[in-house]
């Protein structure tokens, strides 16, 4: 993180609030006098906004913390803008988010750390619990499986948050219904190792490192999970 920080221009952090961009900043702002945080924030979709969470880390370690809020209208007004930086078909419209966050992000610095690229090493997404649950959610999984057809009857949405529950588990039992996969790393052996909330467990030690109140009285900082063997998470701090 010390050597991230080595820059002749303006430097700052993009904090979502998530867990990724949270010990990204924790870790920033032992070496910063007053670290600048940046957050994106959706005020005609509430729903997605998470600048709440943002604003507490922010709180916690007495960044800069800048928001920008912005309307559908700002984001339709980009679209296009952003496709003339886009070289191949990319799926994500998180695109068009990051490219507003850093554009207006490089009126005030010019470098900003963050925390993209963590969920794909940790396994850090949803996709990849529902993996793990697909092939080891003994009978349960199995009957749930089974009822497939009712549970594509429910409505489902991006839009509020029982009917995306409804989403993600439809495609979680159209996943334990369907083949596995063939071919090249096929077995994935590594997996198992990889259970989730494995990486939970380090990234909820890391953050509780940095409570501002006695971790005991948080129940997310207790855990009885084995950490494979390697660096403990405080030896992992000392490094940075």
């Amino acid at each position: 993180m010390r050597k991230r920080l080595i820059a002749d221009v303006p430097l700052g952090a993009f904090l979502s609030g998530g867990i990724d961009s949270s010990v990204i900043t924790a870790l920033a702002a032992r070496h910063t006098d007053k670290l600048h945080t940046f957050s994106i924030g959706y005020r005609d979709e509430p729903f997605f906004d998470e600048t709440r969470y943002a604003r507490l880390v922010a709180q916690k370690f007495n960044t800069e913390h800048t928001v920008f809020s912005l309307s559908n209208a700002d984001l339709y007004e980009h679209l296009f803008e952003v496709l003339d930086y886009t070289d191949q078909p990319f799926a994500d419209s998180s695109a068009l988010a990051v490219y507003i966050l850093s554009k207006r992000t490089r009126q005030k610095v010019k470098v900003a750390l963050s925390g993209d690229g963590a969920d794909e090493l940790f396994s850090g997404y949803n996709k990849h619990r529902a993996e793990w649950n697909a092939r080891s959610g003994g009978w349960k999984a199995q009957v749930l499986a089974r009822l497939l057809p009712l549970w594509q009857a429910l409505p489902k949405s991006r839009q509020g948050f029982l009917s995306n529950k409804i989403r993600q588990f439809q495609r979680l039992l159209k996943g334990k219904n369907s083949e596995p996969p063939s071919g090249i790393g096929a077995g994935r052996p590594w997996l198992p190792r990889l259970r989730p909330g494995l990486c939970s467990v380090l990234h909820h030690r890391l953050l509780c490192r940095y409570r501002p109140t006695n971790p005991k009285k948080h129940s997310t900082c207790k855990t009885s999970a084995i950490i494979p063997p390697g660096p403990k998470p405080k030896a992992i701090l000392a490094r940075y």
